[in-house]
């Protein structure tokens, strides 16, 4: 999977074990980051260059670090070094010049317990500042490890609201509901859509809040008026485009599970899940979407797109598509007039998406000698000053900062500073990560094998959710006895 369709991926695979919100921080920079263009294609020097512009200009509590304090040396855990290089070095050094950085990576392995581990890395390490992923800084929190930064954000001149709200909310998962991180950059796609593909069919234009079956429903109206003779569908996510892609998006629209781990019991035999299953079916039978099974090239362990595979499942590049999820922007040079709108909106909360995607969070150790300059850091990478930078790269995700909206004037960024966050589950589930991982995969080929023949009307819908609650159940107690 790639795209958006990886990151809900990961927010499914969250239900079960919230460090893997995005792993893409836990593992390498640019493999995890599909629909991102990674920020290391720009020189370091122009990097510099747009952090040292205006520097000396930066006033408020809040704009920079500050000159105050002879600056020493702070030792930060990070996700991987990989990671930091990507996301974090060239900012850190070009404003911290003085200051020494020390990195100390959090090699947590997935099938062992989570908190122990990191609670012997915290202990070992000693680190100051820690940058990781939200199952990390939630397990983190609930030990008494982090310092709690509500203090300190008072007495910065800023508050919790001049955050976007979904992004808060996130940080605020704690068991106490305290802010112990703030995180300075978040991560949406887009709903982009062809302007003159809606003009051809004579379909109107998609809005922002709309939920996924709206968005569906819009997509069917350029198969009504026969866009499939022309090989035009109305939706298609690139690399995500098989039925377990548009099973999961949908269930987590509806806010439905195919499987409770706590209860070791697949729950896809109910009537909310059929109408799920039928609503993709009929989708793909009338043409308003394509199943388009990319191969991936294997590099030692991995499978991979190459350039060529990821051209051919981009049908909106192709202007084969009408509407996809994608990075703001990201087709603002196509040959075709574009528009953008909010990502889905769950049918239950129109205020409310999954995607919003929060992928590092900082947070001090508490007890940390080097608190204070810990603390430099984190309000520089969540000053007005960075939010500045962030909009003019335009590709290294948004601010949290919502005077982020003042340097990107497209009127859907000041939509999806209005958004608000789906809460993640946050208990560790019964089963280790690699294994629950296993599964998701043994199940998503179910669901590809089984919802793939109802649409060739090889057997019955009916017959097909049979078969995959009953062979979903022996892989998920398979996946169970593993542990």
């Amino acid at each position: 999977m790639s795209g958006s369709g990886k990151r809900d991926h990961r927010m499914r695979c969250a239900a079960a074990f919230p460090a893997v919100e995005d792993m893409k921080a836990a593992d390498n920079a640019g493999e995890q980051g599909d629909w991102r263009i990674p920020r290391r294609k720009w020189s370091g020097a122009a990097i510099i260059a747009l952090l040292m512009i205006g520097l000396s200009l930066m006033g408020g509590c809040m704009d920079g670090p500050s000159n105050d304090k002879t600056a020493s040396s702070l030792v930060i855990a990070v996700n991987s070094e990989i990671a930091y290089d990507s996301d974090y070095r060239d900012y850190l050094e070009a404003a911290f010049p003085d200051l020494k950085f020390r990195l100390v990576e959090m090699k947590i392995e997935p099938a062992k317990e989570m908190t122990g581990q990191l609670k012997q890395f915290m202990q070992r390490e000693q680190p100051d500042l820690i940058i990781g992923v939200f199952g990390y800084y939630v397990s983190l929190a609930n030990s008494g490890l982090l310092e709690n930064l509500s203090v300190r954000l008072k007495g910065s001149g800023i508050s919790a609201d001049d955050f976007q709200p979904g992004v808060i909310e996130r940080l605020k998962q704690t068991a106490d509901g305290e802010l112990y991180g703030l995180a300075g950059e978040f991560d949406a796609p887009v709903l982009v859509y062809n302007e003159d593909l809606f003009a051809k069919y004579a379909v109107e234009l998609p809005h922002n809040d709309m939920t996924l079956p709206e968005i569906f429903e819009l997509a069917n109206s350029f198969a009504r008026a026969g866009s499939a003779g022309d090989g035009v569908v109305g939706f298609h996510q690139s690399l995500s485009s098989m039925p377990a892609d548009q099973l999961n998006n949908l269930a987590l629209s509806e806010g439905i599970q195919a499987y409770n781990l706590d209860k070791g019991k697949m729950t896809i035999d109910t009537p909310s899940w059929k109408i799920v299953f039928q609503t993709v079916v009929d989708m793909y039978r009338a043409g308003t979407l394509m199943m388009q099974d990319v191969k991936t090239d294997r590099i030692g362990a991995m499978e991979v797109y190459g350039p060529e595979a990821v051209a051919e499942a981009d049908l909106f590049k192709q202007a084969k598509s009408a509407m996809t999820l994608a990075d703001h922007g990201q087709y603002a040079q196509t040959g075709f007039r574009t528009g953008e709108a909010t990502p889905p909106v769950t049918s239950s909360d129109r205020s409310r998406t999954y995607h919003i995607y929060v992928p590092n969070i900082m947070s001090i150790r508490s007890g940390s000698p080097n608190a204070d300059e810990a603390w430099e850091v984190i309000r520089f990478m969540n000053s007005d000053h960075m939010a500045k930078v962030r909009a003019n790269l335009k590709d290294d995700g948004f601010s949290s900062l919502k005077t982020y909206q003042q340097y990107d004037r497209e009127p859907v960024v000041d939509e999806l500073y209005e958004l608000h966050s789906v809460p993640l589950p946050t208990d560790v589930p019964p089963m280790s990560l690699d294994v629950e991982m296993k599964f998701f995969n043994q199940l998503a080929e179910l669901e590809n094998r089984e919802i793939t023949a109802v649409v060739k009307k090889e057997k019955t819908l009916d017959a097909a959710i049979q078969v995959m609650q009953k062979e979903g159940q022996f892989l998920l107690n398979a996946a169970m006895r593993a542990e």
